[in-house]
């Protein structure tokens, strides 16, 4: 978060801890809009950083939201969904699972699959699904959110461009593992097409394009394309470098495998 972000952020929060105060003496711990504040207050915690604030006093809303409104209220999912963005940020994935499935699922019967609360809750649950390993069923969900995004806002939009990299890295961890098993003519269409979407999605020169550069590079040197791979090394070596510093370990790894090729 840059310091303008933070700034604005911590503001808010003062903002919103007033605002708690003041509804908690005035109407109460389990009114409709304490709860809402409440829930705010987490949302602004996390994203100043305070995980461990923000997770139990997101705990306490989704626990006091099921009281006043019932399992299935939609201010119920939105404070099961912010729960579980706070769990994932925490580390704890296998937690965030089971509320975003939850969420997601009913999200989709009742709003539809392609309502902007449905996508952004199947975003959250990629990023679930991603940090457990589970890269085919997060290349679907993030498909179908591209899929919408290009269709609804067009393909130069920053929100469809945000989709199309994250499905570009999706693709490319696809590619690594198959490449890793030695699959390297399933991994060979993926990861270019993996690269062809993050270039697009964040520039030639991001360090996210700088990954599947090496990536692809070193999916090259495997089939004995030595040429080509020193190209896609270099590179992600000129980026790292500029953005990173000479002394990065992922600089000298990649620096290391150039210098392998070369004796």
């Amino acid at each position: 978060m840059d310091m303008h972000a933070y700034a604005d952020s911590a503001g808010i929060r003062a903002m919103q801890e007033s605002e708690l105060n003041t509804a908690r003496a005035a109407l109460g711990e389990m009114h409709p809009k304490t709860l809402l504040a409440k829930n705010n207050l987490g949302v602004t915690l996390r994203r100043l950083g305070c995980l461990s604030q923000a997770r139990e006093l997101l705990e306490s809303a989704l626990k006091d939201c099921r009281r006043v409104w019932g399992k299935k209220h939609p201010n119920t999912m939105m404070a099961m969904n912010n729960l579980a963005i706070a769990l994932n940020d925490e580390g704890h994935a296998q937690k965030a699972l089971a509320l975003l499935t939850t969420v997601v699922k009913w999200r989709r019967r009742t709003l539809g699959e392609e309502h902007p609360d449905t996508l952004d809750a199947m975003v959250s649950l990629a990023v679930t699904l991603n940090a457990l390993g589970a890269h085919e069923a997060v290349q679907e969900l993030e498909s179908i959110v591209l899929k919408v995004r290009q269709r609804d806002l067009g393909d130069d939009h920053p929100a469809t461009l945000e989709a199309m990299g994250n499905l570009g890295s999706t693709i490319n961890n696809i590619a690594v593992a198959l490449r890793n098993e030695g699959n390297l003519g399933e991994a060979e269409p993926l990861q270019f097409e993996a690269l062809a979407m993050v270039v697009k999605a964040y520039g030639a020169d991001d360090l996210v394009t700088a990954c599947v550069y090496s990536a692809t590079g070193a999916l090259l040197k495997l089939k004995g394309d030595v040429a080509q791979a020193r190209i896609y090394f270099n590179q992600a070596l000129d980026i790292r470098e500029r953005e990173l510093g000479a002394e990065d370990k992922l600089t000298q790894l990649v620096r290391a495998r150039l210098s392998e090729m070369l004796h």
